[in-house]
């Protein structure tokens, strides 16, 4: 699952998800992992697709509103701010 995610394949990530899914929660039923660990993974994983998606089609929204720079500040786990300027045009 994480090489879709990190190569940015959505719609295979989309498409892996049931099965995922499916294969995890067997693996809770057999008590190797808890069904609230295996819950908590699935809904991260399916809150990182949805997010991607939503990352993409706003990009897409702004290149097509005529933007010509793009500004993005990224907050780490420490709530510090990094801040990336991207030229479109």
């Amino acid at each position: 699952m994480s090489l879709y995610l990190e190569s940015r394949k959505i719609n295979e990530a989309k498409k892996f998800l049931s099965k995922f899914h499916s294969q995890l929660m067997k693996i809770a039923k057999t008590g190797v992992v808890s069904k609230k660990t295996a819950s908590r993974k699935i809904s991260r994983v399916t809150k990182k697709i949805n997010n991607s998606k939503q990352f993409s089609n706003l990009v897409k929204d702004i290149i097509n509103k005529g933007a010509e720079t793009l500004y993005l500040a990224i907050y780490n786990s420490n709530n510090q701010r990094s801040y990336i300027t991207v030229k479109l045009k």
